[in-house]
């Protein structure tokens, strides 16, 4: 939210998404969105 305020618009998420969480599981959001995309 900050850098799009800074910006005074829409950035890219990519750089801002988790990669690991406290459980080890990598790319959580980036899995998601393909696991949508597939069905």
């Amino acid at each position: 939210v900050k850098a799009c305020l800074e910006i005074m618009g829409p950035v890219d998420e990519r750089p801002f998404e988790i990669t690991r969480d406290i459980h080890g599981c990598s790319n959580g959001p980036q899995r998601g969105r393909m696991r949508v995309m597939q069905t």
